[in-house]
């Protein structure tokens, strides 16, 4: 595992071998001691590596023994999303982000779970599955909610990613600019999280009237240039 993080963190590009080395690792720990820290490890890298399959595979076995370890519940949660099972992931979720209305207003009352510091990562994980069942009142609700506790800079970014996304579905294209360009202009966006900008940036463009293609296509190259293996980026630059 320690090779598979190391060669992730300084080489998004090499996810086919950071995928040989979890495999590796998955057989291995088949036949080891129960190791809770080990699984989510292992889950935590296949997210990362594009293989939330993986993921869940090794982590769900274990949350059924220890349904109470937030961690292990944060990231089957993080792999059921990544696999577009967003209604199974709000059901891992549930217990972390407290009770909601359906109409996107924070519930009332004594029974009302009020966010704390530690809450920000499934709040944002929350807003994302709500933002793949198109309830985007909701999913800007939990993103405002993640916003106002975030607490590290990944948190911080992930938030603004995701209203991004929320005012590019509501085809509010000028507010999805205006919350990107502070992280195209400022340094320090992690390295996990800055092709992600980009991405949505070139989405961004493309979506404005009159469409800025060319400008689009540039960023994609780019997003292409540091991850050959990006599958969405090579889709937006194949419909240009």
């Amino acid at each position: 595992l320690g090779a598979a993080e190391l060669l992730l963190a300084s080489d998004p590009s090499a996810r086919a071998q950071v995928r040989s080395l979890l495999a590796k690792a998955a057989e291995l720990a088949k036949g080891g001691p129960f190791d809770v820290l080990f699984v989510e490890r292992l889950a935590t890298l296949a997210i990362g590596s594009g293989e939330p399959e993986l993921a869940e595979r090794v982590a769900r076995p274990v949350f059924e023994r220890l349904s109470t370890r937030r961690r292990l519940r944060l990231i089957l949660a993080e792999a059921l999303l990544s696999r577009g099972q967003d209604g199974d992931a709000l059901s891992a979720l549930a217990p972390l982000l407290g009770p909601s209305s359906s109409s996107g207003a924070p519930a009332a009352g004594a029974d009302a779970k009020k966010p704390t510091p530690g809450d920000a990562e499934a709040l944002l994980l929350g807003a994302r599955a709500q933002l793949l069942l198109n309830d985007t009142l909701e999913a800007q609700r939990l993103t405002r909610q993640a916003q106002a506790i975030a607490t590290t800079v990944s948190e911080r970014v992930a938030a603004q990613l995701l209203l991004a996304q929320v005012f590019l579905k509501l085809q509010e294209v000028a507010s999805a600019r205006r919350t990107l360009e502070p992280l195209l202009r400022q340094g320090g966006v992690p390295q996990d999280l800055s092709l992600s900008v980009q991405l949505l940036w070139a989405q961004t463009l493309i979506a404005a009237r009159p469409p800025q293609n060319e400008e689009a296509r540039v960023v994609l190259e780019s997003v292409i240039a540091r991850a050959p293996d990006h599958v969405e980026a090579r889709l937006l630059l194949g419909r240009l």
